[in-house]
């Protein structure tokens, strides 16, 4: 049997002075190395349930895993293993590039918060150097995991 790695049981996500559920008692599995696409039309749901499964949005009951984690138990956990890449950019554009990408890798539970780049952990220095020598690349060069960090 092939170990589940996402675990979706009756998924419900209702907003607020809402009509009806955004999600709608949602279950499905996905096996680790299967192929698995969210298929619906629009207003179906597939984004809210996406947020739900990477923490950026809570459900309103239901329950979900990825990799044995539970999302809202453990959603730190779950933002450590997840990767996403936002359907409308997620900059906040009064920020410098390296403060969005600071906040972005605090938010995640990457590493721990600091006021400061000069203040934050060595390996989150090093990984910002090399990100920045990757704006003097072109893009047309980057490929796989490279190019996803410049998206």
């Amino acid at each position: 049997m092939i170990p589940r790695v996402i675990h979706v049981e009756n998924l419900v996500k209702r907003y607020r002075k809402a009509k009806q559920n955004a999600v709608d008692g949602v279950s499905f599995d996905v096996g680790g190395g299967e192929f698995f696409a969210l298929l619906g039309p629009n207003g179906a749901g597939k984004t809210t349930t996406i947020s739900i499964l990477t923490t950026t949005l809570t459900p309103t009951s239901g329950r979900a895993a990825i990799g044995g984690r539970d999302i809202v138990a453990q959603a730190s956990a779950v933002r450590r293993e997840v990767g996403i890449i936002f359907q409308r950019p997620s900059l906040d554009l009064n920020l410098t590039a390296e403060e969005n990408v600071r906040l972005h890798a605090i938010l995640y539970g990457l590493y721990p918060y600091a006021p400061a780049y000069r203040l934050m952990a060595q390996g989150y220095r090093n990984q910002v150097h090399e990100l920045a020598a990757l704006s003097r690349v072109p893009a047309w060069s980057l490929i796989g995991r490279r190019y996803r960090r410049t998206g």
